[in-house]
């Protein structure tokens, strides 16, 4: 049923806190062994985290969540670019052209270093949707406040953004759990990041948008964004019997 094998799908911890290097170097060195990327978010990116993050992996997403004009959105990929980061976040709503002219000065800053250019990850979400101005090209005349949120409203959302990225030539996409079949049913191309897993068996599975690893997996997602759990592991449970029980879920997917 599956191309893919288990262990193709990968695990991201999340760092979005205004963490100092030494706070980072901490967490990265009791967590790391049990994910497979770290997504250093805005109050964390800079030059030494990014170097301090690969030292513990090859895999890097710098949580920039792109969304400016051409010309400081560029700026700002080139110097993730230039830390060596694999992957940055970007906002599709803020247009094709400026996401055409990040991918186009990362690939420059990567070919200067003789390095392959770090992915553009599309930031697709829909609670970051119900949250951001990016609505109004889809909504003119309405405000943020005033859009009512249907699943039917949010998929609209969710696949003009997709379509914005592939038009860019974005090949991946951020997304909530439950949209990632839905995602994948219309853009098969793209690497599916799914955010709001939850732990096998949880209480949560199919809440606000939760799904279990072996769900979002058999649902089409690549990633799994699982940060608390592995950050912070449930009473009486170590990182490594946390880290199991997720990978025991994602084989679960194969077999069925």
């Amino acid at each position: 049923m599956f191309k893919r094998r288990p262990e193709d799908v990968k695990i991201v911890v999340c760092l979005n806190g205004n963490y100092d290097l030494k706070d980072l170097e901490r967490i990265l060195a009791d967590s790391w062994p049990y994910m497979d990327l770290v997504l250093l978010g805005k109050n964390s990116i800079g030059l030494q985290a990014i170097g301090m993050a690969r030292n513990h992996s090859k895999d890097v997403i710098a949580g920039l969540e792109i969304y400016d004009e051409p010309i400081p959105a560029a700026n700002k990929v080139t110097m993730i670019t230039g830390a060596r980061a694999s992957f940055y976040t970007i906002m599709p709503g803020g247009g094709v052209d400026m996401m055409k002219a990040v991918l186009g000065a990362a690939s420059l800053q990567a070919k200067i270093n003789r390095d392959v250019p770090p992915k553009a990850i599309a930031i697709l979400d829909s609670w970051r949707i119900e949250q951001l101005d990016q609505l109004k090209i889809f909504f003119p005349g309405e405000s943020t406040r005033e859009l009512c949120f249907s699943r039917q409203r949010l998929e609209f959302i969710v696949n003009a953004l997709a379509k914005l990225a592939v038009e860019a030539g974005i090949g991946c996409a951020w997304i909530t759990a439950d949209y990632v079949e839905f995602l994948k049913q219309r853009w098969p191309q793209l690497t599916v990041f799914a955010n709001r897993i939850c732990m096998p068996g949880s209480s949560l599975d199919g809440l606000d948008g939760r799904l279990t690893p072996a769900k979002a997996v058999k649902a089409g997602a690549d990633y799994l964004v699982m940060s608390d759990p592995i950050l912070y592991p449930p009473k009486g449970k170590t990182r490594k019997q946390v880290a199991a029980e997720i990978r025991a879920d994602i084989a679960r997917a194969f077999e069925e």
